[in-house]
C-alpha cells in the first residue's frame, strides 16, 4: 500500500538503485520499478559483496530486504563459505 516504502537495487558490478532513498509505494512508484525490471538486461557478473554493502547503507531497523538471484558471486573470491563469512562482517557493523 502507499504507506509502505519501497526500492529497488539491480546489481551486476555496480548496484544500481531505482530511487535515492526508499519511496511510497504508490502505483507510479510500481511503475517505475517495473519498468526497470523490464528493460534490465544481465551483464552475467555478479559482486554480491559490492550489493550488500549498499544495500546495508541504504537500510534502516525494520527493513525487509529481498533478494532475487542465484546466490553465487562472480567477482572476487567466489568461495560460497568465504563470502557468507564477509557478507556477516557487513552485518555486524
Amino acid at each position: 500500500t502507499p504507506k509502505d516504502s519501497i526500492n529497488l537495487a539491480t546489481f551486476d558490478v555496480n548496484t544500481d538503485w531505482v530511487f535515492q532513498k526508499p519511496v511510497s509505494a504508490t502505483p507510479q512508484n510500481i511503475a517505475s520499478i517495473q519498468q526497470v525490471l523490464a528493460r534490465r538486461t544481465s551483464l552475467g557478473w555478479t559482486n554480491l559483496e559490492a550489493a550488500f554493502a549498499s544495500v546495508m547503507k541504504m537500510v534502516e531497523p525494520g527493513t525487509h530486504v529481498v533478494y532475487v538471484g542465484d546466490g553465487i558471486t562472480t567477482v572476487g573470491d567466489a568461495d560460497p563459505v568465504a563470502l557468507g563469512k564477509r557478507l556477516q562482517r557487513l552485518g555486524d557493523g
